[in-house]
């Protein structure tokens, strides 16, 4: 008892000096929801309290992760007032606070007076009492701005006194109050028996302005989410949805029906490849269930990214899906991370990625895909070393993920090369510059990997038989190219991360003091055949700019000892 009172004492200190700011924002946050939904609920995941930051205009942000608020009145007293006051107030996070029906009350009272939420997450917090729920669930389908409210494992489905029976009241009552939301997170809530799913497919059915919905890690298995693909049909809004970690191994009505997956632009199906589920028996890893989805994306659907993780899919059943991606045109990201791929699966997706030119990132990491897979996908798609012109022609904006930084990347150069790909051009005045990529980026990638091959990927490429009929207008540019090395000098910063062996302000030199850059200067120049031009006299005179170069670097570093002896002379 004493140690409880204790704990109380402290988590009621923690909170007022936590609210003692005069507004708490995390902008960022805020942000990154708005844009991107799915993408947003692994932050709201997060176990760290927000920070709090100092908002001399207005409060637009309120976040507690994972701190037990004291009892109702501290919510109702404390709270509330500061809330009320905030009128441009637009996020509201309280994840894991054990808020308890009297403070599902509170946030209730809240929304029916307040008219600038947008974004509600009240996930982690036990929500079995029916009244406070109800009310609750009335205060958001009545919210003019409310557009996304997150749930997630709040347990909406409950045994009842006798344990015998799951209750599916609360999530009842939850569902008629979302009717209006643009996004719901229920997650984890064990919408699993058949009258549950129900209740969730009825809302699918005759919803008209839900965009995503995520339904993760509810273990429904596949005779259940039938009854979701069914009510698909009726549905023209939904664009993103998470049937992640559910236990479904053949969707055979999702894909094979055209009206249930037609607006579809996000879907997940990843599975757990350790831990609960664990059998392979509960997961998309066979042929026949891969040849569903391979067909469906020949369709070249509207589907934008399709997440496949741990899954447990084979080598060759995989083949049935790369095949697919050569004709698709509008899926840009694929998750393949976790599964039981193999070398053998290199020739396939090396066929399929030539073909295909939307893909923007692949993740294949985390399978059994050893040094010589990695790399022969590497060079042969994204950094193509056989020859100069087959750098320039390789493909320059996939993000190809195979170790995810586990291993180093000496024999690869995995992390330089998709680093390269992933390069964006900055403007000034635009808050996420990322989102832009022009002629002149992609210039400067083909830049970059020039240098990459000739100085780490491929050494033959450099060889005065490349340069032999070069044209005179681009031989500056190559010898620009022939004084760079990625990683330094400051040159391919961004491609190349710090914690790689990498110093920015450090310059390569030979123990003799000769900069080896004037040797590839010079290698270059001699290896550019222009007979017609300059014959025997331009040999001689780059015999002579050699030289030149060599002696102007001796007598500095000459000069520079001479300086030194003469100080420690004149110290002595």
């Amino acid at each position: 008892m004493i140690c409880f009172d204790l704990l109380s004492t402290l988590n009621y200190f923690l909170v007022c000096l936590f609210l003692s700011w005069e507004a708490f924002v995390n902008e960022q946050m805020s942000d990154e929801i708005k844009k991107n939904p799915l993408k947003s609920r692994e932050g709201l995941r997060s176990s760290d309290v927000a920070q709090p930051q100092r908002n001399h205009n207005s409060l637009s942000t309120f976040s507690i992760k994972n701190v037990v608020l004291p009892p109702s009145s501290f919510i109702e007293q404390r709270l509330l007032p500061m809330w009320n006051k905030k009128t441009s107030l637009t996020s509201l996070e309280l994840h894991d606070c054990e808020l308890g029906a009297s403070g599902i009350q509170c946030i209730a009272r809240f929304l029916s007076t307040n008219e600038s939420l947008s974004i509600l997450d009240l996930s982690s917090n036990v929500m079995n009492d029916l009244d406070s729920v109800k009310a609750l669930s009335l205060a958001i389908k009545d919210h003019p701005q409310l557009t996304f409210v997150n749930l997630s494992d709040s347990n909406l489905v409950y045994s009842d006194q006798n344990g015998l029976e799951l209750n599916t009241d609360v999530l009842s009552s939850i569902l008629e109050g979302c009717s209006n939301l643009k996004s719901l997170v229920l997650d984890r809530n064990d919408i699993k028996i058949e009258g549950a799913v129900s209740l969730v497919a009825d809302f699918i059915a005759s919803n008209t302005s839900l965009t995503v919905l995520s339904l993760a890690n509810n273990t429904m298995g596949d005779a259940n989410a039938e009854l979701l693909y069914k009510a698909m049909r009726n549905n023209t809004s939904l664009q993103e949805l998470s049937l992640g970690q559910n236990r479904i191994t053949l969707p055979k009505l999702l894909f094979e029906s055209k009206r249930a997956c037609e607006h579809l632009t996000h879907l997940d199906l990843s599975a757990r490849k350790y831990g609960y589920p664990y059998s392979n028996k509960e997961k998309i890893r066979t042929t026949p269930s891969v040849k569903l989805i391979a067909s469906y994306l020949t369709r070249n659907p509207a589907l934008i990214e399709l997440n496949l993780s741990g899954n447990s899919i084979t080598s060759s059943a995989v083949r049935a899906l790369t095949s697919s991606l050569a004709n698709n045109i509008s899926l840009q990201h694929l998750n393949l991370s976790r599964n039981s791929l193999t070398d053998k699966c290199i020739p396939s997706f090396d066929v399929a990625l030539k073909k295909n030119t939307t893909l923007l990132s692949l993740d294949l990491s985390d399978n059994k895909i050893k040094v010589t897979g990695r790399k022969e996908l590497i060079q042969s798609i994204i950094c193509d070393t056989t020859s100069l012109e087959a750098v320039a022609n390789s493909n320059h904006t996939l993000k190809l993920i195979m170790t995810n930084g586990k291993y180093k990347n000496d024999l690869t150069r995995e992390d330089e090369v998709r680093n390269i790909n992933t390069l964006r051009k900055k403007t000034e005045g635009v808050k996420d510059s990322t989102l832009f990529d022009t002629s002149e980026t992609e210039g400067q990638k083909i830049r970059y990997k020039v240098v990459l091959a000739l100085f780490s990927m491929n050494t033959d490429l450099f060889s005065p038989t490349n340069f032999e009929h070069l044209p005179l207008e681009l031989m500056p540019r190559l010898l620009e190219l022939a004084q760079h090395e990625i990683g330094y000098n400051g040159y391919g910063e961004g491609s190349v991360r710090y914690g790689q062996g990498v110093t920015w302000s450090t310059e390569k030199k030979r123990k003799d003091g000769i900069d080896p850059y004037l040797n590839r200067v010079y290698e270059v120049v001699i290896g550019w055949n222009t007979p017609l031009l300059f014959n025997v006299s331009f040999l001689i005179m780059c015999a002579f700019f050699y030289r030149l170069c060599h002696h102007v670097v001796y007598t500095s570093n000459l000069t520079e000892r001479s300086r030194q002896v003469e100080e420690e002379e004149g110290r002595r």
